[in-house]
């Protein structure tokens, strides 16, 4: 009789390929965001489309303050919503906008063509909030955003989607897509390596949680970090819009901005020069970037020649403290473990 077989699953190095057999040269450092910050939320309705109803928004450069206002979704609003949004914005001499405004003029307008700091709490609902249209990332990279979603969020053609990828709870990558101007034009489809502008978003949920090691709500983050303007309360969700609850979303803005303040001084402490507080993800970030700071190399670096086949090998037989999934989409009998008693 033959021997039954059996699937075997093992895990595998790939090794990357060199840029020079790709003939592509090494990227170069991104100059990082300019001084100009976008701090931007938005209120939704309680049903489960939370189609935007209206959101509030500052601008600065540096430290000061040049614009704030409020954005409206004019097909959400109700007509007498609308009236008490623009009583308001007129008596406090705040920018009023529909939100296709805030898109061309503010989002694109400030955070992409002055390279602002895209700064939110929880910016992913944020963005997505203010889309018009998504779908499935696409990336020439396995590592890179595939798997994740990109979002249309402006009317004009050569104007960048928008692409997230969730990798944690607290952290999601984002970043704009390649914008189409730059492979159509002419100038565009001579160079060989076009400089993508991927912009520079700052979720405070993914910072917060890499620099206090804690997952916070922005009203416990503005109480821990003794914000000067903390977040409020409202019992005014879904209801008829009211100059309060308007108020309360202008003090959410103000809330994130002291909150990224905060955050800032305080990776600022740790004197990390090499890294950007927009490359923090979590702890393990901190930890790379004070081995950057003190000089030290990735192994891989150092000793580059080490042969991938042993790589692979070690890889293989590797199984400390992890719990993986060998059988997929195939019916078998199972034995319930329980994993909560691994370690």
């Amino acid at each position: 009789m033959p021997a039954e077989r059996f699937p075997v699953a093992i895990r595998a190095y790939v090794a990357s390929s060199h840029a020079e057999e790709k003939g592509r040269l090494p990227k170069k450092r991104d100059a990082g965001p300019s001084g100009w910050s976008l701090v931007f939320d938005t209120e939704t309705t309680i049903d489960p489309t939370q189609r935007l109803r209206f959101g509030s928004y500052q601008i600065r450069r540096h430290e000061k303050l040049i614009e704030r206002g409020v954005f409206y979704d004019q097909e959400v609003l109700k007509p007498t919503e609308l009236v008490t949004l623009r009583q308001y914005a007129k008596d406090k001499h705040i920018g009023l906008m529909t939100v296709k405004e805030f898109i061309e003029d503010v989002f694109f307008g400030i955070g992409y063509d002055l390279r602002a700091n895209i700064i939110g709490f929880n910016l992913p609902f944020d963005i997505s909030r203010l889309s018009r249209s998504h779908d499935s990332a696409r990336s020439r990279s396995l590592s890179g955003m595939r798997g994740g979603f990109t979002f249309k969020l402006s009317e004009k053609w050569w104007r960048p989607r928008i692409q997230i990828k969730h990798h944690t709870s607290s952290l999601a990558f984002i970043q704009f897509a390649a914008s189409p101007s730059a492979f159509t034009s002419k100038s565009g489809r001579k160079r060989k390596n076009v400089r993508i502008r991927r912009g520079h978003f700052l979720d405070l949920r993914t910072v917060a949680a890499a620099l206090t090691s804690e997952l916070h709500t922005l009203a416990s983050l503005s109480s821990s970090l003794e914000a000067a303007q903390k977040k409020s309360d409202t019992t005014e969700h879904g209801k008829m819009l009211s100059a309060q609850y308007i108020a309360y979303a202008i003090q959410d803005v103000e809330a994130t901005w002291e909150c990224f303040v905060a955050l800032r001084q305080r990776f600022d402490n740790h004197q990390l020069r090499r890294t950007r507080l927009n490359s923090i993800f979590s702890e393990a970030s901190l930890g790379k970037a004070y081995l950057r700071e003190l000089g030290i190399s990735p192994w891989r670096t150092m000793q580059p020649d080490f042969p991938p086949e042993l790589i692979g090998v070690i890889m293989s037989t590797y199984y400390g403290g992890r719990a993986e999934v060998r059988i997929r989409r195939l019916i078998t009998q199972v034995q319930y473990c329980d994993f909560t008693s691994m370690y």
